[in-house]
């Protein structure tokens, strides 16, 4: 009992009483152990997707999460407030031939990782264990050494050889 909390904790600049959670699935999802998903966050995850979270999984507040394809996070996750994680554009983009050009791409998200605020993570991004995304930052490929912090749009490396405790 209580594994899984939806819409818990209080975030004083949020309105608990007017956000509200929205839980879309129909595909796959999967949980790891204890999973925190805070009031206003929004989780859709179409037929053909599925989403992943591990053990010791956080998110804030008014963070969404759209799967069409595969989002995978690893344990000891912590998602800040206001953030967006999506694997697809959600519409096709075709080129002169009518080919898809854009089709949805994995995100993989390493363990202990702590995602700041106002964070766009999109399709094709990996994070490697132990890192940290700094506010606003824009992660839209794969980023290569662990314990570090990276920030900017688009995400770069700013600082090695970091931790961060929760």
């Amino acid at each position: 009992m209580g594994l899984i909390q939806i819409g818990y904790g209080k975030i004083g600049i949020f309105d608990e009483k007017r956000s509200r959670t929205i839980w879309e699935v129909s595909g796959t999802v999967v949980f790891n152990g204890t999973c925190n998903i805070g009031h206003g966050s929004k989780i859709s995850v179409a037929s053909t997707g599925s989403l992943s979270f591990g053990e010791d999984f956080f998110i804030t507040a008014e963070t969404s999460i759209v799967a069409q394809l595969n989002i995978e996070f690893g344990k000891n996750c912590l998602i800040s407030w206001d953030t967006l994680i999506m694997d697809s554009d959600l519409h096709k983009i075709k080129n002169e031939h009518g080919l898809e050009i854009n089709a949805p791409q994995p995100v993989l998200i390493g363990d202990d990782v702590w995602i700041g605020c106002r964070c766009l993570v999109l399709k094709g991004a990996k994070i490697p264990n132990n890192s940290i995304i700094g506010a606003s930052s824009l992660v839209s490929k794969a980023l290569e050494k662990e314990n570090a912090l990276y920030a900017g749009s688009p995400c770069k490396l700013i600082k090695e050889n970091v931790s961060w405790e929760r």
